[in-house]
């Protein structure tokens, strides 16, 4: 079964659709467009009816390219208002060998949430830091590895539930369901990570065309996201009165 992937960035000039496809560990590109934004001011939805009309124009340009038509995508809602903070779960590993599988790791991170998170908040990802062994060996990749207990320490990132609902509204009236939501500052990261900078505390600034991201990455985990609403408009604004 071919496993095909469309992830969608909303800028305010532009939507941004990629799509796709894992084969033998690697992300193949089917098609890459974008068309102008409209009913959309700095990630946010303000007009609904235009925003589906731009939705609905970059999911037709996409199709014309697949052949096929995108039904789910992976969405890149605002960082404003993001909260990081720390926490930790665990699980019992009940299988007759007690050989970690990647159910246990997922219930682990499960495990880490709950309870945790306010109605009015949205995860927008679990990032793992460690994974303890029966509260003792720490290891990066407990995969295949023997224990009674996993427990895994995390940071989870969330936004507010309103950077998410509006979007998701649209796209469901275009007929297509949001399968993730991401941020941008996480693509920012893996855009420049290196064996260098996964390994130190370092920013990633990324300078839209309405405002200014700066990110904050701590061997390779964001903790802490700024949202300035001056971007390239403002400097070409006076670089043009200059």
């Amino acid at each position: 079964m071919r496993k095909i992937i469309a992830s969608l960035d909303i800028g305010s000039h532009t939507l941004k659709l990629v799509v796709g496809e894992m084969f033998k560990n690697k992300l193949n590109i089917l098609a890459c467009v974008d068309v102008p934004a409209r009913g959309i001011k700095k990630g946010f939805v303000v007009n609904p009816e235009s925003a589906v009309e731009a939705f609905v124009d970059v999911f037709k340009k996409a199709e014309e390219q697949l052949g096929l038509p995108v039904t789910e995508v992976v969405a890149c809602v605002p960082a404003s208002g993001i909260e990081c903070f720390l926490s930790e779960g665990y699980v019992s590993i009940n299988n007759e060998n007690r050989i970690i599988g990647g159910s246990d790791v997922t219930k682990a991170l499960k495990s880490s949430i709950y309870n945790k998170l306010s109605d009015n908040q949205e995860i927008v990802a679990v990032l793992p830091t460690k994974f303890l062994l029966d509260d003792a060996l720490a290891t990066d990749m407990p995969l295949g590895k023997k224990a009674e207990k996993l427990r895994v320490k995390t940071v989870v990132a969330t936004v507010p539930r309103k950077n998410v609902s509006a979007i998701v509204k649209c796209l469901e009236r275009c007929g297509v369901r949001v399968a993730h939501i991401t941020i941008g500052s996480l693509g920012d990261y893996y855009e420049f990570k290196d064996s260098k900078n996964s390994t130190e505390v370092g920013a990633v600034i990324n300078i839209g065309a309405s405002k200014t991201t700066v990110s904050i990455f701590n061997k390779g985990i964001v903790t802490g996201v700024e949202v300035i609403d001056m971007g390239g408009d403002n400097l070409d604004y006076d670089l043009g009165y200059v």
